[in-house]
């Protein structure tokens, strides 16, 4: 078991993603909120949603189909000529999708976003996600060759671009959300430079139907996965729009990026073990899977930890005190985003068996229990139903993608789960706890820290702690 390897590159990764991804949904937050109206920033929240669903929709799934199918070409060295056929798909998918949106983009525009204007947004929508394609496949190709300095240079100047160009046009030029959108299509260039530039005089007009067969037989039951996870995280906002003013809105949205940071955080550990998973062999990827599993809840659990218990600082940090009453909602949605972390362990076990579907099943599983909480809660609870509607929804999935996983290796840690999902939920108790007793900042603060430090020893000297140990000296 490579631990040190894992960990390290967990480290690299880490850096490299946490820079693209909390650049682009976290860190440059301040700017966003200080310099858009709250209408506008719900705007932003609002477009944000119909590009994911549009992604979904436009990917067929073809980004997870790589991260697994292309080590069965890269043995052949026909690794290129593969993510050749992958681009190439994918270019007649967007002019189709354009034409599509021209005859019926407005209707279905109104469906989901009816207090936001059709264009330019929709066409935004389209850009970003066909820019993010290319990105994604770029970066991905990095990855999955570990090429982890590569990896990280190129997120470094993708975090670089987009935060200059928010700048630019938010502060400068006052574009507004119109300026923010365009930041973050610029953020996706270096990334899509360097896989135009890799795949270099190999592009070619061809598509090989093996290539695609496989990678769409692979990759459609993510489709429904996808979707079902968007309607699932989503739903509640989508819901929101009919019963609150987009002011409301905008804090929801606020408090569904800031739980992005544990999301964050498992993406960073999750996607440097998935090339050590995928490209092992049969006799080997059971003890990785096992030793990886402990380490990645352990970390997470360290990381989402400290997140949840200064939870209150961060949204002080990401906006203003406007957005405040989140506060509440951001607890819930952590703690479920926390959960529904967990089971990317259980996930990866099944997607190495080339099990897809049972994972669309349980995401479509999940949509319905959101969908069905969403209509019962969020017009009675609004922001608060919202969360608790994503949030038990994100509990039933893991615990599904558990028992799947479970089923297919027989390898159990579920008194582990068990242990940081009481912790987790009760560091939000007394985050919220603490919170209410009304101090001042530097108060609270000592608090928390204080709180840290007791989880900080607590995992230190726990069984599980040992473990992770162990399996580093070994």
């Amino acid at each position: 078991m490579r631990v040190r390897k894992l960990l390290s590159n967990s480290l690299l990764y880490g850096i490299g993603d946490m820079l693209v991804l909390a650049v682009g949904g976290f860190l440059l937050l301040p700017m966003y909120t200080r310099t858009l109206s709250q209408a506008e920033f719900g705007g932003y929240v609002i477009v944000k949603a119909n590009t994911e669903i549009l992604q979904y929709l436009l990917y067929l799934g073809l980004i997870s189909a790589v991260s697994r199918v292309y080590f069965d070409y890269k043995p052949k060295d026909e690794q290129r000529e593969y993510l050749n056929s992958i681009v190439m798909f994918f270019l007649i998918v967007v002019g189709v999708a354009t034409i599509l949106l021209s005859l019926w983009g407005d209707a279905l525009w109104h469906l989901l976003a009816p207090q936001t204007e059709v264009r330019p947004f929709i066409w935004f929508c389209l850009a970003i996600a066909t820019a993010n394609f290319f990105a994604s496949i770029g970066t991905l190709w990095f990855r999955l060759d570990e090429r982890v300095k590569t990896f990280v240079t190129v997120q470094v100047a993708a975090s670089a671009v987009t935060a200059l160009t928010a700048y630019v046009n938010l502060v400068l030029l006052k574009l507004g959300l119109e300026g923010l959108l365009l930041a973050l299509i610029s953020g996706y260039v270096p990334a899509s430079v360097a896989l135009f530039y890799r795949l270099g005089g190999k592009l070619r007009p061809l598509i090989c139907r093996e290539h695609m067969a496989e990678s769409l037989h692979f990759g459609l039951p993510f489709v429904i996965g996808y979707i079902a996870y968007f309607v699932m995280n989503r739903f509640s906002m989508l819901t929101l729009q009919r019963y609150v003013t987009v002011d409301q809105v905008a804090v929801f949205g606020l408090a569904q990026q800031l739980s992005m940071l544990v999301s964050i955080l498992a993406s960073s550990l999750g996607k440097a073990i998935q090339p050590m998973v995928f490209n092992a062999s049969p006799e080997e990827a059971p003890d990785i899977l096992s030793n990886s599993s402990k380490i990645y809840i352990l970390l997470l659990f360290i990381a989402a930890s400290f997140v949840v218990i200064f939870a209150h600082e961060i949204i002080l940090i990401a906006a203003t005190e406007k957005y405040l009453g989140g506060y509440i909602a951001l607890l819930i949605l952590l703690v479920g985003s926390f959960v529904y972390s967990l089971g990317f362990v259980s996930n990866m076990a099944l997607l190495y068996h080339r099990h897809p579907f049972p994972l669309a099943a349980n995401w479509v599983f999940g949509a319905i229990i959101s969908i069905g909480l969403g209509l019962l809660l969020v017009p009675r609870y609004h922001l608060i139903g919202g969360a608790v509607a994503t949030s038990t929804a994100c509990l039933a999935m893991t615990i599904i993608s558990y028992v799947l996983a479970y089923r297919q290796n027989r390898q159990s840690y579920f008194s582990m789960l068990l242990f940081v999902v009481f912790g987790i939920g009760l560091l939000a108790l007394v985050s919220a706890w603490v919170q209410g007793l009304d101090l001042a900042l530097y108060q609270a603060l000592v608090i928390k820290v204080f709180f840290a430090g007791l989880v900080f020893a607590g995992v230190y000297t726990s069984q599980f702690s040992k473990r992770f140990i162990s399996i580093w000296e070994h």
